[in-house]
């Protein structure tokens, strides 16, 4: 069976120097910031708030400490800069996971970039020398599965903020991420009223549709015939599908273990079984058409009885998969009426 890479499964099957003056202590990193200005340009958002900074942000590999407010910022982990951006500064650098984002973010953050152009990478692994060149004060890997070696190995180039502790690599929710980014840049405040923004939007959701409700739901992203792999309740799309009423598969979860999906085989093709299925097809060229034709698939009652909602709009199935404080609302309001017409 095809065992697909977190790059892959985030894709959905599509194709695939040191800073001076910065030193690593204890178990994270405290460091000075530079005179520099994210993405070239000067940041915009509201200046950290009054007594904010040092802050020590905890995560997986202890805490990390920033002295001063950071102005050269380098997002690796897949998501954290759309936080960064909501805040009004520029990333120097940032993880594209998309191929299609040519300028690494999804559309829901391209005015952020205040017309700026961060420089972008698609590595598998961590960059080093391209993080170190950047010569950064913060590096975020929230939205990250870096190994403690990794989270070293960055802490002697800047501050580095690894994933949250608790959470399954990429697993870190979205508001806990997006506050411990702030926090790095003595901008919590401004944060936190974001993330109620957000929240707001879910919960009028919830209002909306009351019928949502403990209904069971399995997200998957289709890679073509026996690659059915299944989110569970730690990965964005359960999240997002919660934050509706919604409830994860026991069963996939079950199945998933540690990890944020669950590979589950033809022959447990039962464990997909829900009120509802959402699918991404974004990957496989004509993927909405293989999906018909998957038998395996085509076998299950949610399935059969049309209780499933088959996402062909790229960016759409990416906003709940990115799942930030700028993509959610994007995601609502286009993924939520999907739902609402099969559930």
């Amino acid at each position: 069976m095809f065992v697909p890479s977190r790059r892959s499964l985030l894709l959905g099957g599509a194709g695939l120097a040191a800073a001076a003056g910065l030193t690593a202590c204890g178990s994270g990193g405290t460091g000075s910031t530079g005179n520099g200005t994210a993405g070239g340009g000067s940041p915009s958002g509201a200046a950290p708030a009054a007594g904010a900074l040092p802050a020590t942000v905890a995560h997986k590999y202890g805490s990390t400490t920033v002295t001063r407010a950071p102005g050269r910022i380098v997002s690796d982990g897949y998501n954290d800069h759309d936080a960064v951006l909501a805040l009004g500064v520029v990333p120097l650098g940032l993880r594209q996971w998309i191929p299609e984002w040519k300028q690494g973010v999804g559309p829901w953050a391209l005015s952020a970039l205040q017309g700026q152009h961060p420089e972008i990478w698609a590595d598998d692994s961590v960059p080093f020398e391209k993080i170190a060149a950047l010569a950064p004060d913060l590096v975020l890997e929230t939205d990250s599965g870096i190994t403690q070696s990794d989270f070293g190995k960055l802490s002697r180039i800047a501050p580095t903020v690894a994933q949250g502790k608790g959470y399954v690599d990429y697993g870190t929710p979205w508001d806990v991420a997006s506050l411990m980014i702030a926090e790095a840049m003595g901008r919590k405040p401004q944060m936190q009223k974001l993330v109620d923004g957000v929240n707001a939007s879910f919960a009028a959701a919830r209002r909306a549709h009351p019928g949502f409700a403990g209904k069971t739901v399995t997200a998957m992203t289709y890679m073509g015939p026996g690659n059915h792999n299944a989110y569970a309740s730690e990965d964005t799309r359960g999240r997002f599908l919660s934050s509706l009423g919604l409830r994860v598969s026991p069963a996939v979860d079950k199945a998933a273990g540690s990890q944020f999906y669950a590979e589950v085989s033809p022959e447990n093709a039962a464990l997909l079984e829900a009120d509802v299925m959402l699918v991404g097809g974004y990957g496989t060229a004509g993927s909405k058409a293989a999906f018909a034709k998957d038998k395996v698939l085509q076998s299950l009652d949610v399935v059969k009885q049309g209780r499933y909602v088959f996402v062909e709009d790229v960016d759409a199935f990416m906003a709940i998969s990115a799942s930030t404080v700028l993509s959610l609302p994007y995601g609502i309001a286009r993924i939520v009426p999907l739902l609402a017409a099969v559930v």
